[in-house]
């Protein structure tokens, strides 16, 4: 049997990049390693961790630890929506930054 998520990624030209992936439980951050792996800017990475850091137990738990995984029972929705609107934000400078 399947897991059930979707991944997020962009599409720039003809690149994808894998930003993240959420599943029906949990969800991944951007960790330092991955940001590494794909080659993005240490400046677009601290916006980022700027956002991720308004959770700042979001921010030390997991980010900082260097912990990709992050479960939704183990967070509230206020932190959810932090995670997400990080996401959110970090897509679209990357898709500034690779489209210059």
């Amino acid at each position: 049997m399947g897991t059930v998520g979707f991944s997020v990624n962009l599409l720039v030209g003809n690149e994808k990049i894998c930003i993240t992936f959420i599943f029906d439980n949990r969800l991944d951050l951007i960790t330092e390693r991955h940001r590494k792996k794909l080659g993005i800017s240490d400046d677009i990475y601290l916006i980022y961790k700027k956002e991720i850091e308004k959770s700042q137990e979001v921010f030390d738990k997991y980010l900082i630890s260097g912990k990709q995984e992050i479960y939704f029972k183990d967070i509230n929705p206020e932190s959810l929506k932090n995670i997400l609107n990080a996401t959110i934000l970090f897509t679209k400078e990357l898709s500034k930054e690779k489209r210059k």
